[in-house]
């Protein structure tokens, strides 16, 4: 494998941007669907989550990337890459949000910022739990259900 990728750093890469792959179609769909943005919001929490519990593969790359990944220099590419996916998906969440002020969906009151950040921390925070200990909750049909949690304390 090693021969194939030059080392753990193209690996872990290669790995990343594979799953990014796979997800950032379906995203799209939500972010393209002719909805409110409450229930595109629901859908961008709930669709990773699902997926996660549904694909094999999905799964095991998030807990590498949460759990069995050093800090290494040599990894430095991939995490910039990591952490510039989660500033353009907090940003397209963050969109969402501000549509959703602007039509009255979502209080005003609101960093748009802050909530996409929190709602984006509760997704990972939810995944990182159910990967360690996936009895605590089923992801397929409660996912939804904490979706709604936030989504109450956003909503007008």
């Amino acid at each position: 494998i090693y021969h194939h990728f030059g080392g753990k750093a193209e690996l872990y890469t290669a790995l990343m941007n594979e799953v990014s792959a796979e997800i950032n179609p379906l995203i799209d769909r939500v972010l393209c669907q002719d909805t409110g943005a409450l229930e595109k919001l629901r859908g961008l929490f709930v669709l990773p989550l699902e997926y996660a519990a549904s694909n094999t593969r999905y799964r095991e790359a998030s807990e590498l990337m949460f759990f069995r990944t050093e800090a290494l220099p040599e990894l430095e590419a991939g995490w910039n890459a990591k952490i510039s996916g989660i500033n353009l998906l907090v940003g397209l969440v963050a969109e969402v949000i501000q549509r959703g002020q602007a039509d009255g969906e979502i209080r005003s009151n609101l960093s748009a910022h802050d909530a996409a950040v929190t709602l984006m921390s509760l997704q990972s925070g939810l995944l990182a739990v159910w990967i360690m200990s996936n009895d605590l909750i089923d992801l397929q049909s409660k996912a939804g259900d904490v979706a709604d949690i936030f989504l109450r304390g956003i909503a007008i």
